[in-house]
């Protein structure tokens, strides 16, 4: 199983006409049940669409889905950008900015923050009160005459490498006619937005450069994470192809099985078999070797299953 963790922080900026009168320091916000089983099948950037603002202090919980006492809510998205950390601790974002124009609050003081796929309160896909630097609970005073920014930064982070950069690969044994086949397991170019997209974040297999995996060489070894399998005895050979389904879904569990289909035509590396392969989701790619080679060739089909989950990561 792979599981990744998301991570989202919130920050508040206010001012009147070009003057700033207050930002806060990014606070948590936690992914609500709603918001996980969203990721199942719908990307991160089509349901967070509309920012919602509230004066209840309710403590966060998973099941808290919507605000205690809604003052405003906002699809006015001014700012969207995507990116990756190409250095430790790895991650990709989205970062979006709704604005909420200047009149839209009479002095009111707002102390939670949520976001959904509408213009009132409900379906939050997560949740959060406004807190200080230290964590502990606050508001923030919007006068009449203020616009307010929110800043919603989503964060997706792999699994199988350690906060400081270093591996920390999943390894096992998987058996395929008969023969066990000890694999590695890491991911795949974190720092490269067509690999890592966290707008399109959901537990969907996701195609790149038009195919969803790729196999690699009988000789092929697994390359550090910002990369993806490689071949020292010469080039990486790789080939392309494969279909997919998803399993359904099961609401609560959080985690799903992803099944990519490689049919007698395609990942034929060469007559020793695949040393590697590299697989694409929504959640990010992963990179997979395997001792010995696993023997893949044109009167062969190969199904091959990744279970896949996700939760709200913590401590960040």
């Amino acid at each position: 199983m792979i599981k990744v963790g998301i991570h989202c922080r919130v920050t508040l900026t206010k001012g009147i006409g070009d003057i700033v009168t207050g930002v806060s320091e990014p606070f948590h916000n936690l992914i609500t049940t709603i918001g996980l089983n969203s990721l199942a099948d719908t990307e991160f950037d089509t349901y967070v669409t509309h920012c919602h603002v509230g004066t209840g202090d309710t403590p966060v919980a998973l099941g808290h889905t919507a605000l205690d006492t809604f003052v405003a809510g906002s699809s006015n998205v001014i700012f969207n950008d995507t990116s990756t950390q190409g250095t430790p601790p790895y991650f990709s974002q989205r970062i979006k900015t709704w604005r909420f124009a200047a009149g839209t609050f009479n002095n009111h003081q707002i102390a939670e923050i949520g976001f959904s796929n509408q213009i009132t309160t409900g379906n939050l896909f997560s949740r959060a009160l406004v807190l200080t630097t230290f964590g502990d609970e606050t508001t923030s005073w919007i006068r009449t005459d203020e616009w307010l920014d929110v800043v919603y930064d989503f964060r997706l982070y792999p699994q199988f490498v350690n906060a400081d950069g270093s591996n920390a690969d999943g390894t096992g044994i998987i058996n395929i006619n008969g023969e066990d086949l000890a694999y590695t397991i890491r991911p795949a170019n974190v720092s490269n937005i067509l690999y890592w997209d966290a707008s399109k974040c959901r537990a969907q297999a996701m195609a790149v450069s038009t195919y969803y995996m790729a196999g690699y060489t009988s000789t092929s070894v697994l390359d550090i994470v910002t990369n993806q399998p490689t071949n020292p005895g010469g080039s990486d050979a790789t080939t392309g192809n494969s279909s997919f389904s998803n399993a359904t879904y099961t609401p609560g569990s959080y985690n799903r099985t992803i099944s990519f289909q490689i049919g007698p035509d395609a990942l034929n590396a060469d007559y020793a078999g695949l040393g590697a392969v590299r697989f694409h989701t929504g959640m990010g790619a992963y990179q997979m070797s395997f001792v010995p080679p696993l023997y893949k060739w044109y009167e062969y089909s190969l199904n091959f299953r990744v279970n896949f989950a996700w939760s709200n990561l913590e401590g960040l």
